[in-house]
């Protein structure tokens, strides 16, 4: 299967229901994916700063994957902003960005909606992502792939995917369905019991619950839980 429809039915097995994107020279052919496979539908504005707050929007109403889908460059560094708060809110966001061709990137020339480096956009996402992985590579692309999505889920904050132009007609594995992940795991079970243990000890317990508490699926459902003054903000 091509790289194209492998990342589209991960992101909707990931939870995604749509993707929220404008088409643009650098993502062009994994836009002919998109309409062609009818995977995911897809919903197009007339600028890519309310894509990124669309896909914000739908994650958190949902509680699964909001995704965006832009070209190099122009189109991608347009949803900074929405990808920045949408990294402040925790709020997982996928960032489908468009690149240049495997190629073209080692030609030494300056490329169409470049900035100061050919990989501006990537650093910049750095910042606001909690992880980033380029598909580059046909044997590396489902792992990395799985990587991201997990941890879009798992930190409930963005991700970058950088598609290069000649990548998306590719051929490569299925992309694989992680578990979560140790470290990640032990911590929460470790945050688990400590609130527990605080719970069982106080006469009268007081939980103030923010919007994580639905963001990270929380329940407050246990008979162990009678007596608790719950605030939500």
């Amino acid at each position: 299967m091509t790289l194209a429809v492998e990342l589209l039915r991960a992101l909707k097995t990931q939870g995604a229901r749509e993707i929220f994107g404008i088409p643009g020279d650098f993502i062009l052919p994994f836009f002919k994916h998109i309409e062609g496979s009818g995977i995911l539908p897809l919903v197009s504005l007339s600028h890519e700063p309310a894509l990124g707050f669309a896909a914000d929007a739908a994650a958190r109403m949902n509680l699964g994957l909001g995704v965006v889908a832009v070209t190099y460059g122009a189109g991608a560094l347009n949803v900074v902003n929405a990808i920045a708060g949408a990294y402040a809110e925790q709020s997982p966001v996928v960032v489908l960005a468009g690149a240049p061709g495997t190629l073209e990137g080692h030609a030494g020339l300056v490329l169409h909606h470049q900035v100061r480096h050919l990989d501006s956009q990537w650093r910049i996402y750095q910042e606001i992502t909690c992880d980033q992985v380029r598909l580059d590579d046909p044997l590396t692309e489902p792992g990395l792939i799985a990587r991201a999505l997990r941890s879009c889920r798992e930190y409930s904050q963005p991700v970058l995917i950088e598609i290069p132009r000649d990548m998306a007609d590719r051929v490569i594995g299925e992309v694989p369905i992680l578990t979560p992940s140790p470290v990640v795991q032990a911590a929460v079970d470790e945050c688990a019991e400590e609130w527990l243990a605080r719970i069982r000890k106080a006469q009268t317990p007081v939980l103030v619950l923010d919007v994580e508490v639905r963001r990270f699926r929380l329940r407050t459902r246990s008979p162990n839980w009678r007596g608790v003054w719950i605030y939500r903000c």
